[in-house]
């Protein structure tokens, strides 16, 4: 029986791939600003929610930076 036929690197187009990082960026930054709203939530510790409001937004910018970088196998 034939294997069924996956993508490999070489039939992913620049421009799909750069979509799917940028996606995948997005998709990180909510799921860590929605784990941190629940922790903070939780919390009433006024320095703990500092802490983790710069964590958060550091990560954040961290992770949209490098996903729109320029990617020079786009460019």
């Amino acid at each position: 029986m034939r294997r069924p036929r996956s993508t490999g690197p070489a039939e992913l187009k620049p421009a799909a791939a750069n979509g799917l990082v940028l996606a995948f960026s997005d998709d990180y930054v909510l799921r860590l600003k929605g784990a941190m709203d629940r922790l903070s939530d939780e919390s009433s510790d006024l320095d703990r929610l500092l802490r983790w409001n710069n964590m958060t937004l550091r990560t954040a910018q961290s992770v949209i930076g490098i996903a729109s970088s320029p990617n020079p196998i786009v460019a």
